[in-house]
């Protein structure tokens, strides 16, 4: 069978397993390794050799994947603080009637704008990145994760704390909240532009960016190293969209 008829069997089954939604956001290589494509709901695919033309191609069609142009991240937003009593009440409060596989982006979007809504909380987004590095060395297949996150009032001062109940019992801090995802528990390495993390794939393993909560997905902090505008509310087509696709 020739390798054309492979790749087009490969991206058809995979048409046939994933929403009509997702797109292909970019394109790894190594040497000597399958190449892994990025896929928009956050998951990584191994690839046929021979296929990253075509790939690339798809990529710049799209329009999804492009480096950042500004010298600093335009992101000026401030996140409230909140006693631990509300930070628990809002913990509670989060709609747990998530779909089988929702995917992370549509549940942090609902949580924030429902803390929002109906808490009048003003909180942020934390966007975890997974390098390629980490990704190969521990045959991962994942290259983001985000939750909410807020500041809670201790005896220290403010303190970040990750709202995350997918995963968690209760607010955890950023470190915990990644440990549970970085299998050597390495620290991960904040970054304010999400060209920092998408350039520089092979030193770190993981990367974080703090977003506001009108962030709903990677394109939209890729599209601010664009220079387009930073989202300043809610849009309803994200919100409608977030819903059905992660809640039932």
């Amino acid at each position: 069978m020739s390798v054309n008829v492979l790749i087009l069997l490969f991206f058809s089954s995979m048409a046939h397993a994933l929403p009509s939604s997702t797109t292909m956001v970019a394109l790894d290589t190594a040497p000597g390794e399958a190449p892994l494509v990025y896929l928009s709901d956050g998951s990584v695919q191994e690839v046929p050799p021979g296929s990253e033309e075509w790939i690339q191609r798809q990529i710049v069609s799209t329009g999804e994947h492009g480096y950042g142009v500004l010298s600093e991240s335009p992101i000026a937003y401030e996140s409230d603080v909140l006693d631990e009593g509300l930070m628990h009440r809002w913990f509670k409060a989060m709609n747990r009637k998530t779909r089988y596989r929702a995917q992370c982006y549509n549940r942090a979007h609902v949580w924030a704008y429902e803390a929002d809504r109906d808490l009048d909380i003003r909180s942020e987004k934390l966007f975890m990145f997974f390098s390629s590095r980490y990704i190969r060395e521990y045959r991962y297949r994942w290259w983001f994760h985000v939750a909410p996150l807020t500041r809670v009032i201790t005896p220290q001062g403010p303190e970040e704390r990750v709202m995350d109940p997918g995963f968690f019992k209760q607010p955890v801090t950023v470190k915990d909240w990644s440990d549970d995802f970085i299998k050597p528990k390495t620290p991960c390495k904040r970054v304010s532009r999400y060209s920092d993390y998408a350039s520089v794939q092979h030193t770190e393993y993981c990367y974080f960016m703090v977003a506001p909560m009108y962030m709903w997905q990677p394109k939209d902090l890729e599209a601010v190293d664009r220079g387009e505008p930073v989202k300043d509310r809610f849009l309803p087509f994200d919100i409608e969209t977030a819903y059905r696709q992660a809640f039932r």
